[in-house]
């Protein structure tokens, strides 16, 4: 299941393209959300974890259609398409570098629209089928792997903003984390703390901090803490978003992720 993020600054836009993409009941979509700001879209979509298909303009206030997507680019879950008043070449050019395989020219059709989303969600399912074909091991030794590799980088020199952002991180993994407020603090540009924190930890702001929510809550359920316990813990605003979170991490659900690890500790 996937949800879809809609981002243009005009109201009418975004909201008629999301009443647009309900209707066609796709199977695959369960939810639909409407921006008109780029930096509200961020700080939601570095929280979300899920399958996320983002329908964005280009040219808006503050920060632009094609900043959002080079900020996201680091995260495979995403996918773009570009739906835009401006018929300029530069722009979709800079497009397909990250990805967008439509560039729907306002105003477009709904069946246009529909095309664009049904193909990307098609081309998504084959990709997913082609990743587990090829994968020789379970999924969730990989995902093991990477968090003990995160675990051993603990001893790094990190620079000073980083390491200060991790211990942030830890000491606050039960409140809403939003990068563009831990550069404010450290007085630092978003996109150079961006760039930053990766190439220090490996990990993009929004994928370490997933991995720390999923890791604490672990330990605590393999502690004897209730699932409600856990999720209000480590950030979610509900039991259900904590699950679905869980789930998607470790591809399976937290009482047999708990029965599964029981023993080893």
């Amino acid at each position: 299941m996937l949800e879809v993020v809609i981002i243009d600054d005009e109201k009418i836009e975004a909201e008629g393209n999301k009443r647009r993409v309900l209707h066609m009941n796709h199977s695959e979509i369960e939810s639909v959300r409407a921006f008109t700001s780029s930096e509200e879209a961020l700080d939601y979509l570095e929280q979300t974890s899920h399958l996320t298909l983002v329908i964005i303009d280009i040219n808006m206030p503050g920060m632009s259609g094609l900043l959002l997507m080079e900020i996201m680019q680091a995260r495979p879950e995403f996918r773009f398409i570009v739906v835009s008043a401006y018929d300029n070449f530069k722009y979709a050019q800079q497009s397909m570098i990250y990805g967008v395989k439509y560039y729907l020219l306002k105003p477009c059709s709904y069946e246009e629209l529909k095309k664009a989303v049904e193909t990307t969600i098609l081309e998504w399912d084959r990709e997913v089928l082609e990743l587990q074909g090829k994968m020789t091991v379970p999924w969730s030794y990989v995902r093991r792997m990477a968090e003990l590799s995160a675990s051993e980088k603990k001893d790094k020199e990190y620079h000073v903003s980083v390491r200060w952002a991790l211990d942030y991180i830890d000491r606050h993994i039960s409140e809403k984390l939003n990068m563009a407020f831990l550069a404010n603090k450290r007085n630092l540009n978003y996109s150079y703390f961006s760039q930053l924190f990766k190439k220090e930890t490996g990990y993009t702001f929004s994928d370490y901090v997933n991995m720390r929510r999923m890791q604490i809550a672990g330990e605590r359920l393999l502690e004897g803490a209730g699932t409600e316990e856990v999720s209000e813990a480590v950030g979610f605003e509900s039991v259900k978003s904590f699950f679905r979170a869980f789930k998607s991490y470790y591809k399976m659900s937290p009482s047999a992720w708990k029965k599964e690890h029981s023993g080893r500790n």
